[in-house]
C-alpha cells in the first residue's frame, strides 16, 4: 500500500496545469519585487551607491536568468518605491541615500575650497 502512494504523488504533480499568462506576470512581478526589497534590506546597512533603476534592471534580469522556462524573455516589472510591499525596507535606505548625498556634497565643497587656494596663499601657509 505504501508504494501506491509514491505512484500516484508524482503523477498528481505532472498533471498539474500550466500557469497562465497572467499568472506568470503576477509571480514574475513579486519575484522582481521580492529582489529589490533584499537589495534594500542589504544596502540599508551597507550603502554601495546603486540606484534603484540599477535595482530594478538587475532584478529583472535575476528573475528571467533564474527561471528562463517559466518566464517569457519580454516580461519586465518596474515597481514604484512607494508601491513596494515592504516599506519597512525603504524609509531607512532613502535615509542611507540622503545622507551619503550630504556627505557627497560637503566633500565637493570642500575640494572646491581647497582648490580655489591660490599658490602663494599655500606657500604663506607652508612656511608658518
Amino acid at each position: 500500500m505504501p508504494g501506491a502512494w509514491v505512484t500516484v504523488i508524482p503523477i498528481l504533480f505532472a498533471c498539474s496545469p500550466k500557469e497562465s499568462a497572467e499568472q506568470a506576470e503576477t509571480s514574475f512581478a513579486r519575484n522582481v519585487e521580492s529582489c529589490i526589497c533584499r537589495y534594500l534590506d542589504v544596502e540599508e546597512d551597507n550603502y554601495s551607491g546603486l540606484t534603484y533603476e540599477f535595482f530594478i534592471d538587475d532584478c529583472n534580469e535575476i528573475v528571467l536568468e533564474s527561471n528562463p522556462d517559466r518566464y517569457l524573455e519580454t516580461l519586465r516589472s518596474e515597481p514604484e518605491i512607494s508601491e513596494l510591499r515592504c516599506q519597512e525596507y525603504v524609509q531607512p535606505w532613502l535615509d542611507e541615500v540622503a545622507e551619503s548625498q550630504n556627505l557627497q556634497d560637503n566633500n565637493r565643497k570642500l575640494f572646491d575650497e581647497l582648490t580655489e587656494v591660490e599658490p602663494a596663499e599655500v606657500k604663506e601657509a607652508v612656511e608658518e
